[in-house]
């Protein structure tokens, strides 16, 4: 009677690891798996919208589309393309191994009550539900929209982490109208969000070659650039901005 019942137990185990194994596999390694996991995240109350294109969850997962919604800001991201590692989840990161887009949208929207005063300007709260590890970022174009001004920047290429309080950019290079610029840097997301940003900046009509660097917080920025074409030049200041 016991080694029946034991057979029994050791049957219905396997049988249980088998469907577990199922369930994971199709999750996991299959487009239907994947548009089915973001259809579940769609319907939560994240503010977050996936559309499916192909791919899987753990192979290079291709997106239409991602918008996000916050009380802050929407992000609204076309042709999206993902690697990601999974292994990072069990220490609470997101680690994107690679990521490419055609092109993304940050628009900021009108603050919320959550929010730091300072005169007549106010400077958001970051809120993230864990960190965020960007190996490799391309990106085709980036528009910034903050009420009635934009900024554009073209052909992107980074490296990046972003916490709650801090983000951390390892390399950048981009266009900016005709302008080519590569910089590293970080800004806290504390107080004055106090940065620090070294640049490399070069336009090749001019010709313009530039070195600057930034430091201090949205309150006032201390300033060092040199430049080597069209003429020698330095210069060392310290800029005050709006808030102070």
């Amino acid at each position: 009677m016991k080694a029946v019942l034991f057979r029994s137990i050791n049957v219905s185990f396997i049988v249980f690891l088998v469907l577990l194994a199922s369930v994971s596999y199709w999750l996991l390694l299959t487009q239907s798996g994947a548009e089915w996991a973001a259809r579940r995240v769609n319907d939560l109350d994240f503010g977050l919208r996936i559309d499916v294109e192909s791919g899987s969850v753990l192979s290079e997962l291709k997106l239409t589309q991602l918008i996000w919604h916050s009380p802050e800001l929407t992000i609204n991201a076309e042709k999206l393309s993902a690697q990601w590692q999974l292994a990072c989840l069990i220490t609470s990161k997101l680690c994107i191994k690679k990521l490419t887009a055609k092109s993304l949208q940050i628009r900021l929207l009108e603050q919320s009550e959550e929010k730091h005063e300072i005169g007549e300007v106010s400077l958001t709260e970051i809120s993230l539900p864990f960190p965020i590890v960007i190996e490799e970022l391309v990106l085709n174009e980036f528009l910034w929209l903050d009420g009635d001004s934009s900024q554009q920047l073209e052909s992107i290429t980074a490296s990046a982490e972003m916490t709650s309080t801090k983000l951390t950019i390892i390399s950048l290079s981009a266009n900016y109208d005709q302008l080519n610029i590569a910089l590293n840097g970080k800004i806290d997301f504390i107080d004055h969000y106090p940065f620090s940003v070294a640049a490399n900046i070069v336009e090749e009509v001019l010709p313009l070659k530039l070195q600057l660097t930034l430091e201090g917080d949205l309150d006032k920025i201390g300033l060092s650039a040199q430049s080597q074409l069209p003429y020698p030049l330095q210069a060392v200041g310290e800029i005050s901005t709006l808030l102070s």
